[in-house]
């Protein structure tokens, strides 16, 4: 088994691929997620857009204990994932 790898065009040197305004609410996308400090190899998690700020974008996600949060993500950390949702609440039912 392979370790996942980040999003086509995400590198940390680089200038992000792509940019905030890719984005619209409802849009379903995955999150290349990096723990910090190195202690595990990244991984993907689903989310839906909440929001689209100057530079980052907010997601809604469900952790692994089943309660749904946001967060504030940069958008080269983020894939689409082609879908739109008719609501964004829909990330905690299905």
């Amino acid at each position: 088994m392979t370790a996942p790898q980040p999003p086509h065009g995400w590198t940390r040197r680089r200038h992000p691929t792509s940019r905030a305004a890719d984005f619209a609410a409802g849009q379903r996308v995955s999150w290349w997620h990096q723990p910090r400090a190195g202690y595990c190899v990244g991984y993907y998690v689903d989310g839906v857009v909440v929001a689209v700020h100057k530079t980052r974008v907010t997601i809604r996600v469900k952790r692994a204990n089943g309660v749904v949060v946001d967060r504030r993500i940069r958008p080269e950390h983020l894939t689409d994932r082609g879908e739109l949702l008719a609501s964004v609440h829909e990330v905690a039912h299905g």
